[in-house]
């Protein structure tokens, strides 16, 4: 995606999801968060304890778990 179109995508989205237990950085979600985005991750992320300390959702699954914290 092109610069005006991530920019398009985060500011027409509320919500963040990043289902992994390998990214060990999570520079996306930091990202997102910077926009104002809630964001939606798993246990174990890099990033979990950010996203957390934030005030957004950190799961231990990435399937119906995160389905549910949609909801």
């Amino acid at each position: 995606a092109g610069t005006n179109e991530h920019l398009s995508l985060f500011h027409s989205h509320g919500v963040f999801v990043l289902p992994t237990f390998r990214d060990a950085y999570g520079f996306a979600a930091l990202e997102a968060m910077n926009f104002g985005l809630c964001v939606v991750t798993t246990e174990g992320a890099g990033i979990s304890s950010i996203v957390a300390a934030a005030g957004g959702v950190v799961t231990k699954s990435p399937n119906e778990a995160i389905a549910e914290s949609l909801r």
